[in-house]
């Protein structure tokens, strides 16, 4: 397991913390998300997650001054945990054992921040696209038929995913909607989600009541006919953005701009 600091004047490498995996982990103990910024015992600092630890470098020179185990060794994969998301005060999101979302309250005011898991729950999957939080909720995708996980790369045609929404409090799933593709991103702004799965755009309203498609752009992108598995629609995997009342959306051939203002609001 490796994280690098870099000197953004120069790109030069600044420092690297690097240990081994530990006995008996089944994976490579990868650290997939970025570090946390946050002050530690005066210090700033860096929450990382990586060899089913969360640990805590100094941001001066990468030292280590704290870590967390967990989840143990033989839970699996906890190398894709993603990246530690501040939901509240005290309040983090994160995939502990890299599969399964959890809350976690911890206190890094403290010197000894003492971490305790709200919950975890399945209803929602973080190991492929991160959740967006929004007005209490948490919005993501999950695998409705796990027998068929492994081959789910090779269908892209069939809707394997169920497009979910949790209670952050909770961990409750509150609804869930079939019928989406590999190939998934989200993004939220102004009480609205942009949904993106395999050649298509969907539009849905951020409520906890109920699943509302608010409109839909089928044939989005015409499939590349170059590249190894490129029909698969992988690369849709890359988050909308939202800038400036514009939606940037890439697919596997080209970047597409939609204009998203509110007329009224102009």
């Amino acid at each position: 397991m490796q994280f690098y600091a870099y000197d953004a004047a120069t790109g030069k490498v600044a420092w690297k913390y690097e240990e081994d995996c530990p006995p008996g982990s089944r994976g490579p103990g990868l650290i997939t998300g970025s570090g946390l910024p946050i002050k530690f015992r005066g210090e700033d600092c860096l929450v990382v997650h990586g060899n089913r630890q969360w640990k805590i470098l100094r941001q001066a020179d990468g030292k280590q001054l704290w870590n967390w185990e967990c989840t143990g060794p033989q839970e699996a994969p906890a190398w894709a945990s993603g990246g530690i998301k501040p939901v509240g005060k005290n309040l983090y999101l994160n995939s502990l054992n890299g599969w399964v979302p959890s809350l976690v309250e911890c206190d890094f005011s403290q010197p000894d921040p003492k971490p305790k898991v709200l919950w975890s729950n399945v209803g929602i999957h973080d190991a492929v696209t991160p959740p967006v939080i929004w007005d209490g909720c948490i919005y993501g995708f999950y695998i409705d038929s796990r027998k068929d996980a492994s081959d789910i790369g090779a269908k892209p045609g069939e809707q394997n995913y169920s497009f979910r929404c949790s209670e952050l409090k909770t961990g409750k799933l509150l609804w869930k909607e079939h019928g989406f593709h590999l190939g998934l991103s989200i993004t939220a702004a102004d009480g609205l989600l942009f949904v993106h799965d395999y050649q298509r755009l969907t539009l849905v309203e951020a409520s906890a009541s109920g699943y509302t498609q608010k409109g839909r752009v089928e044939n989005l992108h015409a499939l590349p006919n170059t590249g190894r598995n490129m029909h698969r629609g992988l690369l849709d995997w890359s988050m909308p953005v939202i800038s400036s009342g514009r939606l940037f959306v890439r697919t596997p051939i080209e970047i597409i701009c939609y204009d998203i203002k509110d007329p009224k609001a102009e």
